[in-house]
């Protein structure tokens, strides 16, 4: 009885881990195929994850539709066995349990908590709107609402069940990974902003945005609109609401490393041209 009790719970494992490869695969394949450079498939306790040669992907759409191919890849797999179940004349438990892993997967890796798929797409699509640093910064907090959400509930799992504490285990679980994309953030910004010149010598053409900004305001409130997927252009506007002149991100970083973060927008333009 112990035996069988091992080796159904082994076989449940391994199925699950096979579902998780087969998701990660799609991540794989839909990287390879946008030239997005990976290290690969590791595996883990938990499950499975696709490791980046590089922090993070550089283009908004492509981080989207790599992150979206693994629920894809669980939606097809959940439309095939039932395909094969209306058809098939032995319906077995293990279809069921195969459509109900597969559900679970989509719906838990859908969720807008990072690092799930769900977070990662949210993060792309604010990304395109908001910029990169006030994207990130608002998907952690979507995702401490719900590491505190599970975290509750796991509370009150456990004081009805006395002991099952697996709600409290995803809860630390988040956290560790907010604490771990928040020190990521820190370190993608701080990267571009050593080499905001080269986003632009390595692309060649660039999409561009305008920011307005006085010429009194400390420039490094700028730092949180700007973007990697975008080549950002300052108006410097003076109390009297005329135009004074116009900055390149990347004179307004150099302004801040010559002159200090508290240096104004007004003194940067004036450094550089007057």
């Amino acid at each position: 009885m112990v035996t069988a009790f091992i080796t159904k719970r082994l076989r449940t494992i391994l199925f699950f881990y096979a579902i998780v490869f087969i998701h990660e695969l799609f991540h794989l394949i839909v990287a390879l195929i946008l030239n997005v450079s990976v290290k690969g498939i590791c595996i883990m306790p938990y499950g499975m994850t696709l490791k980046l040669k590089n922090n993070y992907i550089h283009k908004p759409v492509q981080e989207i539709i790599i992150a979206a191919a693994g629920p894809f890849a669980n939606i097809l797999m959940i439309f095939c066995v039932l395909l094969l179940k209306s058809y098939c004349r032995f319906k077995t438990d293990d279809m069921t349990f195969f459509i109900l892993a597969n559900t679970i997967i989509v719906v838990t890796n859908l969720l807008p908590v990072l690092p799930l798929d769900g977070g990662k797409i949210m993060r792309s699509f604010l990304t395109m709107r908001w910029g990169f640093i006030k994207a990130s910064n608002f998907t952690l907090k979507v995702t401490g609402i719900c590491a505190a959400v599970v975290f509750l509930c796991g509370a009150w799992i456990l004081y009805i069940t006395h002991f099952n504490i697996s709600l409290f285990i995803i809860s630390l679980f988040l956290v560790w990974n907010m604490a771990c994309e928040r020190k990521n953030t820190r370190l993608i910004v701080a990267k571009e902003l050593i080499y905001c010149k080269d986003k632009l010598l390595k692309e060649g053409i660039m999409r561009t945005r305008s920011i307005a900004a006085l010429d009194d305001m400390p420039a490094r409130k700028l730092l949180s609109y700007f973007s990697y997927n975008f080549f950002y252009l300052i108006t410097v506007i003076n109390s009297e609401m005329n135009v004074v002149g116009i900055l390149t991100e990347a004179q307004i970083i150099e302004g801040m490393i010559k002159s200090g973060s508290h240096v104004k927008v007004g003194d940067i333009y004036r450094n550089i041209y007057c």
